[in-house]
């Protein structure tokens, strides 16, 4: 009721200011996702509609003092696989993934995007910002062991990752797996 499609599982609230963000995303029509932000009271205070080339399953989020931190990772989510007695939620790595950075407060889609290597974010840790422009976000990430097979139906491990973003030149400076030794989640 609140995001008119499916809401992502996990809101964030900022510390400071006690706003709470939220990202929703629907299956069926464009734009397929959409972030809105309340304030304290509960108050809608914006909602930006983010069109991405397919309809992705976004179950976290991350924010930072400026940014929302949008997961545009190729588990797409299709109601029709349904009709053919699939689960509706596969990964589609031929469409890539990318990491968005949408501007806090802002009424419009003014989300920067960053490439990044193919893969499953389904959570986040954590995201902030440098003193020297860039933003640094940690989420889980996996990668499915076969494309055609469902991410949900078949489990496949996920190890803390961290990308790094440079707002001035709109590339991703790096993004490494911080344990490769340890699977989290």
């Amino acid at each position: 009721p609140i995001s008119g499609g499916n809401m992502g599982a996990h809101g964030r609230t900022d510390p400071v200011t006690g706003e709470r963000v939220h990202l929703s995303y629907q299956s069926t029509s464009r734009p397929f996702l959409r972030v809105d932000s309340f304030a304290k009271d509960w108050k809608l205070t914006s909602s930006v509609e983010v069109d991405v080339p397919s309809p992705v399953m976004v179950h976290d989020l991350a924010i930072t003092e400026n940014y929302v931190v949008i997961l545009d990772f190729p588990l797409t989510i299709r109601p029709l696989r349904m009709l053919t007695d699939s689960f509706p939620v596969e990964y589609e790595p031929q469409n890539g993934a990318r990491i968005g950075l949408l501007p806090r407060g802002t009424n419009k889609d003014e989300t920067q995007w960053f490439d990044v290597e193919n893969g499953v974010v389904l959570h986040t840790a954590n995201a902030y910002e440098r003193k020297d422009g860039t933003v640094v976000i940690h989420g889980f990430r996996s990668v499915p062991a076969s494309a055609d097979a469902s991410f949900i139906m078949d489990y496949t491990p996920p190890f803390l990752y961290e990308w790094v973003l440079d707002l001035s030149t709109g590339k991703t400076v790096s993004e490494r797996c911080l344990n490769p030794d340890v699977v989290v989640e």
